[in-house]
C-alpha cells in the first residue's frame, strides 16, 4: 500500500527527518559503497602492481633462504615469521589505507557525519513479534531478493563475456611460457574485475537512487500527523489562545487600575480612545497609561466620566497615537505639541472650575 493510500501525502517535516536521521533511518545504498570499495581496491593494486609483485616475490625469497639455513635456535623460527608478516603487511598497506579512506568518504558523502547507535541497540519487541516475521515477506524483502538475483546474473554475464573474448588466446596455453601465462592471467583477471567493478557501480548508483526516493516516501506525514507535530512542538493553539487571552485580561486590568490617575483622554470620538497622564513636577514627559479599541474604549470614557477626567476629541493624534505607544510608555517627541496644546487646555478648564 502507497503512502497516497494511507493519506501520508505531506513531504516529511525537518523534525521527523531529524528524529529519523537519529534513528539510522537515512537513503543509503550498500551496493554503492561496495562497489566504489571494490574500484578503489582494484585501482589501488593496478598502481602498485610492479611493487607488490615484486615485493611479494622478494620477500618469498627470503623466507625460503631463511628456512633452508634453519637452525635449531631458540626463537629462530618466530622471526622467520615475523619478518615475512611484516614484510607483506608493508606489501598491502598502502592498499588498505587508500580502500579504507575510500570506505569513509563514500559513507560521509551518502550519511554526512552521524553517530548513532541505534540501529545496533536490541529490539527484542521487533524479533518476536508478528510485525518481524511480516518484514521477512514483505514486498520490501521481496524486492531486495530480486535486486540481488538480478545483480548476480548481470555482474556473471559480463564477467563470462571478459572470459570469453580471450578463448583464442587459451588455445595456445600449452605453447606459453610460465610468464607469459602469468601476464595473461593478469590481465584476463584485472578485465573481469574492472567490468565486474563497473556494472556494480552502476548498479550502485541506481540503487543509492531507489533508497533516496524509498526512505522519502517512507517518512511521508499525513495532515493529521503534522498537525499533531505542529501541536506538540508549538503548543496547543487551544492552550495559547487561552493563555493570550488571560495576559489580555490581565493587562486591561492593570491599565484599568491605572485608568483614575489620568489627566485627559484624547478619543476619535467612539472608536479609539488614549488616557494620558502628566503630573507637573512629577512626570517628565506625559505617559500614556491606557489605550483601547471599541468596548475598551468606550469603559475608559466610562471610567473617565466617572472620575471627572476631561475627554478631547482629536481623530489624528488619538490614532497616532494608539499606534506607537503602548500603555505605561512615555509620549514619543513627535506628539509633544499636540499633546502640550490639549493639557493647556485642560489645565485651563480646571482653572476655569476652580474659579
Amino acid at each position: 500500500m502507497s503512502a497516497e493510500d494511507d493519506g501520508k501525502t505531506e513531504e516529511a517535516t525537518g523534525k521527523k527527518l531529524g528524529d529519523a536521521r537519529n534513528k539510522g533511518m537515512i537513503g543509503k545504498s550498500g551496493d554503492f559503497s561496495s562497489a566504489l570499495v571494490l574500484l578503489a581496491g582494484v585501482c589501488m593494486i593496478w598502481m602498485f602492481s610492479d611493487k607488490l609483485v615484486g615485493g611479494m616475490r622478494n620477500t618469498m625469497v627470503e623466507s625460503f633462504m631463511a628456512i633452508g639455513n634453519f637452525e635449531e635456535i631458540p626463537g629462530m623460527i618466530f622471526s622467520i615469521a615475523r619478518q615475512g608478516f611484516v614484510g607483506v603487511l608493508l606489501l598491502i598497506l598502502p592498499v588498505v589505507c587508500g580502500i579504507t579512506v575510500v570506505s569513509v568518504t563514500v559513507s560521509i558523502a551518502q550519511v554526512g557525519l552521524l553517530w548513532t547507535w541505534e540501529p545496533l541497540g536490541p529490539h527484542f519487541g521487533r524479533i518476536f513479534s508478528f510485525s518481524g516475521l511480516n518484514k521477512l515477506f514483505s514486498a520490501a524483502s521481496v524486492v531486495e531478493i530480486v535486486k540481488s538475483i538480478f545483480k548476480m546474473i548481470i555482474v556473471g554475464m559480463v564477467a563470462y563475456q571478459a572470459v570469453a573474448h580471450h578463448y583464442e588466446k587459451y588455445l595456445a596455453l600449452p605453447d606459453m611460457s610460465l610468464s607469459q601465462f602469468c601476464d595473461l592471467l593478469w590481465s584476463v583477471s584485472l578485465e573481469v574485475i574492472i567490468k565486474s567493478t563497473l556494472v556494480l557501480l552502476v548498479l550502485g548508483i541506481a540503487d543509492l537512487i531507489y533508497q533516496k526516493r524509498k526512505v522519502k516516501k517512507d517518512l511521508m506525514m499525513s495532515k493529521t500527523e503534522v498537525k499533531d507535530e505542529a501541536k506538540q512542538s508549538e503548543g496547543d493553539p487551544h492552550v495559547k489562545g487561552k493563555i493570550k487571552s488571560l495576559r489580555m485580561q490581565m493587562h486591561r486590568n492593570l491599565m484599568m487600575k491605572e485608568l483614575p490617575k489620568a489627566t485627559v483622554v484624547i478619543t476619535n470620538p467612539t472608536f479609539i480612545a488614549i488616557a494620558i497622564r502628566y503630573n507637573q513636577g512629577v512626570d517628565v514627559t506625559p505617559v500614556v497609561v491606557a489605550k483601547g479599541k471599541r468596548l475598551i474604549a468606550e469603559r475608559i470614557r466610562e471610567v473617565a466620566r466617572q472620575k471627572d477626567i476631561p475627554i478631547v476629541e482629536d481623530k489624528p493624534l488619538a490614532r497616532s497615537l494608539y499606534d506607537v505607544v503602548q500603555p505605561g510608555e512615555e509620549i514619543p517627541e513627535e506628539f509633544f505639541a499636540a499633546v502640550a496644546e490639549i493639557l493647556a487646555y485642560v489645565y485651563s478648564l480646571k482653572g476655569k472650575k476652580a474659579a
